[in-house]
């Protein structure tokens, strides 16, 4: 068991790295100026909630109360839950495929499903939550398929 969370940690982060291209960074200096990039759990520790687990994202500390966070690159809005959100992305870039997602968690939206975004779009605000205070939660995740 141990095993296979160390394969599927190590295929993640090699779709982070892939898709790590042509990207911008979801929170502004001008929005959070002393916290805007202060990453406080990364991909892959253990993350002690109580329930402890393997975390699969990166999270980044806000200070500002309603901080915007922005999209990584452009794409559409999908995927919109009560505190998350995704935007896929296309890849390779004019070939309508989508094959790549970010995911934003702990968060208040303000777009629609199947809004196109830009990187300056802004998405919504981060949330409070009671056991990770203000942090945006960000996955980034690359499908490849093989030739069949």
């Amino acid at each position: 068991m141990e095993f296979s969370k160390l394969c599927l940690s190590l295929v993640c982060s090699l779709c982070i790295t892939l898709s790590a291209t042509s990207q911008t960074w979801p929170i502004q200096q001008t929005d959070d100026a002393n916290h805007w990039n202060n990453i406080s759990a990364t991909f892959g520790e253990i993350h002690p909630t109580g329930n402890d687990h393997y975390h699969g994202a990166i999270d980044i500390n806000i200070e500002t109360l309603n901080c915007p966070f922005y999209p990584v690159e452009d794409g559409w809005a999908f995927l919109i839950g009560n505190t998350f959100m995704s935007v896929e992305h296309e890849w390779p870039l004019n070939t309508n495929n989508r094959n790549r997602r970010s995911r934003y968690g702990h968060v208040l939206t303000t777009v629609s499903n199947s809004q196109p975004v830009t990187t300056g779009t802004q998405l919504g605000t981060v949330s409070f939550s009671p056991i990770y205070a203000f942090s945006l939660h960000l996955t980034n995740i690359q499908w490849i398929f093989a030739n069949t």
